[in-house]
């Protein structure tokens, strides 16, 4: 399956849990800034040019995330961050002879999730007893990324590389409240790549497309702002309740309850 299936596929997703969200909730209140956090985890890309065609071996890359979140309404939200990813790897040309390159990529994201809270008024009874109430959610986005990849050798031939690229990535997560804060795990898959010139053995130069499809995995923490309410506080849609007043011991009720016994004179 293609990228570009995919990103069509996550696309038509989005728009259609949108609107299925948005008719469930057409009741929740506007938007609100609803929580910042960050994550720390790892990334796994292809970089299938230098795996396939050259002898680097990378390292797991590291991963990392500052992001604040926007609620839309009790399910919907906005989530806007920055992030840091970055890779290294080596190549060994003879036993004294290694090539080093390093990408870092700084990704500007945006994305939308749906979420599902576990417990409390719209989620399931099992836990709504207890203080164990998860917050799940799913969702996707995009991202403007920008590169920076170094290239050294043992003589201190180095070369520094700076360019952009688009990403696009898919999402799911949980959350837990651990006291004030949010602890959660979340994972992605990116949908990405970047066209990289480079130079070879003959002098002349060759553009290759190198993948940074693969997966995210992170350890969140977040710190909860302002909570939204699932019902707005307009009337309508709400359930009306009437109180009666008091009877007092006398007219209707005194009518209803006589007593039969005769007068005393």
């Amino acid at each position: 399956m293609s990228q570009t299936t995919m990103k069509k596929i996550i696309l038509i997703a989005c728009v259609f849990i949108s609107l299925t969200a948005f008719s469930q909730s057409r009741y929740s209140r506007g938007p609100s800034f609803k929580e910042f956090g960050m994550g720390v985890g790892a990334f796994w890309p292809a970089l299938d040019y230098y795996n396939e065609r050259t002898g680097y071996e990378f390292n797991q890359g590291l991963s990392s995330q500052l992001y604040g979140n926007i609620a839309l309404n009790s399910i919907i939200g906005v989530r806007l961050g920055v992030g840091y990813n970055y890779i290294n790897g080596t190549q060994q040309v003879t036993s004294e002879w290694a090539e080093e390159t390093s990408i870092g990529i700084m990704p500007l994201n945006a994305e939308l999730l749906f979420n599902y809270g576990v417990g409390g008024r719209s989620g399931s009874q099992k836990f709504s007893r207890s203080a164990f109430t998860p917050n799940f959610y799913i969702g996707g986005g995009g991202g403007y990324d920008f590169l920076f990849i170094k290239y050294s050798t043992p003589t201190g031939g180095n070369q520094n590389n700076v360019g952009a690229t688009f990403s696009y990535h898919a999402l799911l997560g949980v959350q837990f409240p651990i006291g004030p804060m949010k602890l959660g795990l979340e994972g992605q898959y990116i949908f990405g790549s970047y066209s990289q010139a480079f130079v070879l053995n003959n002098g002349s130069e060759s553009a290759e497309v190198v993948s940074i499809n693969g997966p995210k995995a992170f350890v969140t923490i977040a710190y909860p702002l302002n909570s939204i309410s699932s019902h707005s506080r307009s009337s309508y849609g709400r359930r009306r309740t009437y109180h009666s007043k008091r009877y007092k011991r006398g007219g209707l009720f005194k009518a209803l309850f006589r007593s039969n016994r005769p007068r005393r004179r």
